[in-house]
């Protein structure tokens, strides 16, 4: 099985909590002021942004420091779902989103969508590995083949790395439209005019 217990457990609060949060929006967004569901919109962006802190803690190692990679990759997707059940919150009240705010949320979705294939791959990856070193030493396989038969395994890794050229272009053009439609709603007549 791919997913511990823990892992398991986690998942389910995590997605009760993102489920709980988009149907009381939903259900409440259109009782929402507009002010209301901006607030809402940028307390999901902020989630989203500081879920990005843990691309700075994968690049820089000397901030290992701040806790193991793995914890931080938990606090990402965490972040970033939270964030995004805001999001569908703020996007759900009112006029549906059209025009930049529309392809910001679909980039969104697609980034989110991306990010739960990517970890995926990765879990399916590092357990197989484990696994399989595992085996290969209760038989007394020698360490040098134990290795090679491993690195025929690591063709999983590789698919884990060009699934980062697909959400690394995705998660930056999502940023990208974030920011255009953020910057459009204040200078042009969002929250400011309400």
């Amino acid at each position: 099985m791919w997913l511990t217990v823990t892992a398991f457990a986690r998942f389910i609060g995590l997605f009760l909590l993102t489920a709980g949060i988009i149907v009381v929006g939903l259900t409440a967004g259109g009782a929402m002021t507009a002010a209301e569901r901006h607030l809402v919109g940028y307390a999901g962006t902020a989630f989203i942004l500081l879920a990005q802190l843990y691309a700075l803690r994968k690049k820089f190692p000397a901030l290992a420091r701040l806790g193991p990679l793995k914890l931080w990759m938990e606090r990402h997707q965490t972040m970033t779902l939270v964030g995004a059940a805001l999001v569908v919150v703020h996007a759900g009240g009112g006029d549906p989103p059209r025009g930049l705010a529309l392809m910001s949320f679909i980039l969104m979705l697609a980034t989110v969508l991306s990010g739960l294939v990517g970890a995926w791959i990765h879990s399916r990856a590092v357990k197989a590995k484990s696994q399989l070193r595992a085996e290969l030493k209760q038989q007394g396989v020698p360490a040098g083949e134990i290795e090679d038969r491993v690195f025929l395994v690591s063709m999983t890794e590789s698919t884990f790395r060009y699934w980062r050229t697909v959400h690394a272009p995705i998660t930056v053009t999502f940023f990208a439209t974030l920011v255009l439609h953020v910057a459009a709603m204040i200078f042009f007549g969002g929250v400011l005019n309400e």
